[in-house]
């Protein structure tokens, strides 16, 4: 080094916490995996009371400027502080990651300037920012001239939540970089862990890089849909499940896996795309079958279940007979004797978690399960997950399929013979204390009638006499659905009352004309 500290050109600018200080400080108290909050409050948080910081997109003309900056900076080679600071005043109120690409392309075009010049100011900026703008340049600048050097600062930082390019800077800077993001990989969790792993499409790892992969990588959470199936091709999923024998910690791992790439509504890539999904299904179930059944084990089983039984099936990579073949094989371990006992006697639990279980599991292969959904409302009817099951159509339901009118007549007459239903019609003046617990589960209802004309006036008339004013109006949405002959003979008097007593102008016009088209018969 010049004498100038760590950093060629010298310390931060100001007096704040740089962020890879704090990360290094979080990295010897707490090791080497995730770091806990993802390393959250960050160095320039604002204190209780304070308002964040306001930044702004960067324009056309402000990554213009930014590359002129830069220029200047690294023209006049060491730079002092005073084009340092420029730099760091430019883009103090910038979010500079998302023009990422323009940067970087901006960056290249300085032909002139020395990569090494270029490489030196990034890790000066990555080590030293005590806020993210100039962190995230700092990045953008090493993956356009860092190297191999450079990793362990990227690492650092990739640690810390919301720290924005540190995969693209590993992928672009490191002579193996696969080997750097799956150590990012374990390092981070949340986005950062989603950018990490997809950059590992299409790379050739070790058997325990795979082996990590398909145990440790994904964790249950909603981010697995954006990785899963970089993980299933990458880490090998049918070949590693094509063992004799896995432990149970490998197939848990594959689970969560397979759940994630079963997710049909994922904005990525899933089992659809994924060209050993075959091999893989058949391979898992085959170890599950080997292992004493467990209500748990059958939960393992119904999401390829619930896959290669819907109609988007055929447009995986697997032939017709194939689909039939793992349709058949799951269907028969989840209706077998054993498994229908366990589900049977799991849908008389007590206990809350094992209920909702065991009529997923008979949702989609098991015996009816309306009944026992009303016999749990009748002792929980506050119970949101049994209400949307019974609304819906059961567990098996699929998203945009709605309830048949029969069913969803059967989940009305539950919600008139079960909710307080007089007690909500409190009126458009707020209530004094506490909202009423039932209020949600007449909105988990009412929420489902505008797909059935005709059906649940018991609820909506409760809807709008309630206080809460959503509720009212979506209850007249839903009543501008209906034809005049589905009303029933009080309708008129009910919404006359109703129009009279509301206190907004928007919603008493739209009751007006409700009122006027029932009257009419128009």
């Amino acid at each position: 080094m010049s004498g100038r500290g760590q950093w060629e050109l010298g310390g931060p600018i100001g007096d704040g916490l740089p962020y890879y200080e704090h990360a290094q400080r979080l990295r010897r108290m707490h090791g080497s995996g995730p770091l806990p909050q993802g390393g959250r409050p960050m160095p320039d948080a604002p204190a209780d009371g304070e308002e964040e910081p306001h930044r702004r997109d960067p324009t056309r003309a402000d990554i213009a400027e930014l590359v002129q900056t830069l220029d200047r900076a690294v023209t006049h080679w060491p730079p002092d502080r005073e084009p340092l600071s420029m730099l760091d005043d430019r883009i103090r109120p910038l979010y500079v990651h998302g023009v990422r690409d323009e940067l970087a392309a901006g960056i290249r075009e300085l032909g002139h300037v020395p990569a090494d010049r270029l490489r030196l100011l990034g890790r000066w900026l990555a080590g030293t920012g005590t806020h993210r703008s100039a962190v995230d340049l700092g990045l953008i600048l090493l993956g356009v001239a860092g190297h191999d050097d450079d990793r362990d600062l990227i690492l650092t930082l990739a640690s810390l939540s919301g720290v924005s390019g540190a995969a693209e800077a590993l992928a672009a800077s490191q002579s193996r970089p696969h080997e750097a993001l799956l150590e990012m990989a374990r390092r981070t969790s949340d986005w950062e862990r989603v950018d990490a792993i997809r950059g590992l499409r299409g790379a050739q790892v070790e058997q325990r890089d795979k082996d990590w992969l398909i145990r440790d990588a994904c964790d249950g959470g909603f981010l697995d849909v954006y990785f899963a199936e970089v993980v299933a091709e990458t880490g090998d999923l049918a070949g590693t499940l094509a063992a004799d024998t896995v432990d149970d910690d490998l197939l848990r791992g594959a689970e969560l896996v397979l759940y994630a790439l079963c997710e049909l509504e994922s904005p990525e890539l899933g089992i659809l795309d994924y060209r050993d999904a075959e091999a893989a299904v058949q391979h898992y179930a085959r170890h599950v079958a080997a292992r004493p059944l467990t209500l748990n084990r059958l939960c393992q089983l119904v999401p390829v279940y619930a896959l290669v039984c819907s109609p988007r099936a055929g447009e995986g990579h697997w032939s017709t007979e194939g689909l039939s073949r793992v349709r058949d094989l799951y269907r028969d371990l989840l209706s077998s004797p054993a498994a229908q006992e366990i589900v049977q006697a799991s849908l008389a639990a007590a206990e809350q978690q094992v209920f909702v279980k065991a009529a997923w599991v008979a949702g989609h292969a098991g015996p009816p399960v309306q009944d026992h959904l009303l016999r749990r409302l009748e002792s929980d009817p506050l119970n949101e997950w049994v209400w949307c099951w019974l609304l819906d159509g059961g567990p098996a339901a699929r998203v945009g399929v709605p309830n048949t009118a029969e069913g969803i007549d059967v989940a009305l007459a539950a919600a008139g013979r079960l909710l307080p239903l007089r007690r909500l019609m409190t009126g458009p003046p707020e209530p004094a204390g506490d909202a009423d617990p039932y209020e949600k589960i007449l909105d988990l209802v009412l929420s489902r009638l505008r797909t059935y004309p005709g059906h649940g006036w018991e609820i909506i008339h409760t809807a709008l006499r309630s206080h809460v004013h959503s509720y009212r109006s979506l209850a007249v949405l839903t009543l501008q659905r209906w034809s005049p002959e589905q009303f029933p003979p009080e309708a008129v008097d009910v919404l006359e009352s109703v129009r009279a007593a509301e206190p907004y102008t928007e919603l008493r016009e739209r009751l007006a004309a409700l009122t006027g088209r029932v009257r009419t018969g128009g």
